[in-house]
């Protein structure tokens, strides 16, 4: 998806996914009518003011009455009309929506050569990119915004009521706000990646005890497993909160956990896929964050996800998220309830960043791989408070 991202960073455009989709119609043709302009095809579906564009249609006839059309809920208006130039504005009101055409359309029919494709950002999509690179290459990155800040900082604050006049300007000053709206979240994740991480038990610190920190032996799973713990365990009550332990990004919830999905297991011959595949059912009922680092923190074994928490949301460190469980342990009446999370440590792989899935993030390596136990208790300190 995003080859060798470089450090001038347009940071959005061509690393957006989403399907376009080509209206159902006839349509209206003219040679008269064309897209001449648009403030950006950048639509940052999070922001009040950056999920709305503004575009110019250069056109001989009257198409004051016509509207910009989107299969996402959006709102139109028409604004004026400069030179033959007439200007629309675009909001996005649907910040999951990820249809990305757009076209006019007159009379409930589409004005010939009015299509085009927007970039649909979601914040949580960005935040990924950002971290899914290292520390050195993102403070490069924010120089680089800070120069483009400074480049278009004289088109800040302009405002007019002459739209079409000053268009060329309100452009600029678009290509302002999007770069502070990058930089914003990137000081944010610099800030943090400068920081330890909090326990995810409130109050509670993590074990020094062998079989609950990470490499300690499994060998009763090694049979369907590679038999070795990645995890931190935390033992605490049925029930009691578990927290983010960073900002970060939910990208993936396991909820609904049932004894009976140990039946997933699979037995026999088993490739690493297949040991991973059993691994993740044995984690039960799972919440993952990505953090400001950009390691994804598998949470397992909760018992209740909250229901207000969804995959893509940005959480704040210390939020409230999910409560302490055993789901996914293969013992029926074990009831030593207890948080197992493990720290899977990004490669900073430029051509993969920003499009990890569920089994890359299984595939990278757990913080303090193969590192020996006195290792462990003795740097675990340098990344948790």
């Amino acid at each position: 998806m995003l080859k060798r991202v470089t450090l001038s960073f347009l940071l959005v455009v061509g690393i957006i996914w989403g399907s376009s989709f080509v209206f159902s119609t006839w349509f209206i043709f003219s040679k008269e009518l064309r897209l001449s302009t648009i403030t950006s095809p950048n639509i940052y579906l999070n922001s009040p003011t950056l999920s709305e564009t503004i575009l110019g249609y250069e056109s001989s006839y009257d198409i004051s009455n016509a509207s910009v059309h989107s299969l996402c809920n959006t709102e139109t208006d028409f604004l004026e009309k400069h030179q033959g130039v007439y200007y629309f504005s675009l909001r996005f009101i649907d910040d999951t929506c990820r249809s990305k055409n757009i076209v006019l359309k007159h009379n409930d029919q589409i004005l010939a050569q009015t299509q085009r494709d927007l970039n649909l950002v979601q914040d949580s999509e960005l935040f990924e990119l950002m971290t899914d690179h290292p520390t050195e290459r993102l403070q490069g990155l924010a120089r680089s915004i800070q120069k483009n800040l400074a480049k278009y900082s004289l088109y800040e604050t302009l405002h007019s009521k002459e739209l079409g006049k000053y268009i060329n300007y309100y452009k600029k000053q678009r290509k302002y706000q999007e770069f502070a709206y990058q930089r914003d979240m990137l000081a944010s994740i610099l800030i943090w990646r400068s920081k330890k991480y909090i326990s995810p038990v409130p109050g509670k610190t993590l074990s020094r005890e062998y079989s609950k920190i990470p490499n300690s032996g499994r060998g009763y799973r090694a049979s369907y497993t590679d038999g070795i713990h990645h995890a931190w365990d935390i033992d605490w009550y049925l029930g009691e909160e578990v927290v983010a332990l960073d900002d970060g990004v939910i990208v993936r919830i396991v909820d609904g956990f049932e004894f009976s999905d140990l039946g997933r297991i699979l037995r026999g011959p088993l490739t690493e896929d297949d040991k991973l595949k059993n691994l993740d059912t044995l984690r039960g009922n799972q919440v993952w964050l990505k953090t400001t680092k950009g390691e994804v923190v598998f949470y397992s074994h909760l018992d209740e996800v909250d229901a207000s928490i969804w995959e893509g949301d940005i959480v704040k460190r210390g939020t409230r998220l999910w409560t302490m469980g055993v789901t996914g342990v293969p013992e029926k009446w074990y009831d030593d309830y207890h948080l197992h999370f493990a720290v899977q440590v990004n490669p900073f792989d430029p051509d993969r960043a920003g499009s990890y899935n569920y089994g890359d993030y299984m595939k990278w390596d757990w913080k303090f791989k193969g590192e020996s136990f006195e290792y462990i208790l003795q740097n675990q300190g340098e990344i948790f408070e």
